[in-house]
């Protein structure tokens, strides 16, 4: 959700001048690409459970509004829940409430209800599903860490990666995948004062982007892939490299800001790779017809 894209009529000039705009912010500008992709594609799925909250008229009256501290009782909700399930309010003047019957609050790490999204409070908020999987904080502290089809197996220090399919398979058979590692972005000669505040200190152009260096595993059904760097217009920039599977249907690759000096890498997949075995009771197999049309092999 984007709260300021841009508050002046500056659209031209290559800096951060600013807490809030976005459009000069190549640390979430990068990002934008393959969330944009994930979002219009629904591959992250919604709530499997919607609460519908019901409060009566002296609910909403008496609920403490500012520093509400420990407070606990059948009329507060606990505000850990949309971590867990869909919220949303029914009613504000309902005859009865409601907060009472709603389930317990989760306990950290926080997963949704469909098991897509954590969020762990030492330092990692993940998603992982069949076409999109990404994570953002502390990579650092958390090496072999398993997402669905991509293992972080090191990381330099603070980022975010996302990794998406490009074609309507899931990523692990998609022909076309794109991989985003964003990091810190400032100004050049931007000083900060401890980590809240630049006063007056933005600096120059050009916005600069913090070089950090992941290693993953991906699984990809392929018997290779070509990993190239893109531009800011989402053509080839500079040589890729072709890559061979490390394990079964594993590839282990090293993705470098420092190197590559770009956000974005495009992941093309040749082959089929190993076919997993696929174990069929016999009573499930298909009645044979001898007399049916038989395919040609492959």
């Amino acid at each position: 959700m984007f709260f300021d894209y841009n508050g002046s009529t500056d659209w031209q000039t290559d800096w951060i001048n600013g807490y809030f705009d976005i459009h000069r912010n190549s640390a979430m500008m990068s990002l934008i690409p393959s969330c944009a992709a994930a979002f219009r594609a629904g591959s992250i799925s919604k709530a499997h459970q919607t609460l519908l909250l019901r409060s009566t008229a002296d609910d909403v009256l008496l609920e403490p509004k500012v520093n509400p501290g420990p407070w606990s009782g059948p009329d507060i909700i606990p505000n850990t829940l949309p971590l867990q399930h869909g919220v949303r309010t029914e009613s504000l003047a309902a005859d009865a409430s409601n907060i009472a019957s709603l389930p317990p609050a989760p306990v950290a790490p926080y997963i949704s209800d469909t098991g897509e999204i954590t969020w762990d409070p030492g330092g990692l908020l993940s998603v992982h599903s069949g076409k999109f999987i990404g994570a953002t904080g502390f990579l650092m502290n958390f090496k072999n860490k398993s997402f669905g089809d991509l293992t972080l197996v090191d990381a330099s220090d603070i980022a975010t990666f996302t990794w998406v399919s490009l074609t309507d398979s899931v990523l692990s058979r998609s022909s076309r995948s794109l991989f985003t590692l964003s990091t810190k972005a400032q100004n050049t000669g931007m000083l900060w004062d401890g980590i809240t505040s630049v006063h007056d200190k933005w600096g120059t152009g050009p916005t600069t982007m913090y070089p950090v260096e992941v290693l993953v595993k991906l699984k990809i059904n392929a018997d290779s892939i070509f990993v190239h760097p893109l531009g800011q217009t989402g053509a080839e920039a500079g040589s890729g490299v072709t890559y061979l599977p490390s394990g079964t249907n594993v590839f282990a690759i090293p993705f470098s800001g420092l190197q590559d000096h770009t956000p974005w890498f495009g992941i093309e997949a040749f082959g089929h790779g190993v076919v997993e075995e696929v174990r069929v009771d016999a009573d499930e197999l298909p009645e044979l017809r001898l007399d049916a049309e038989l395919s040609e092999p492959v």
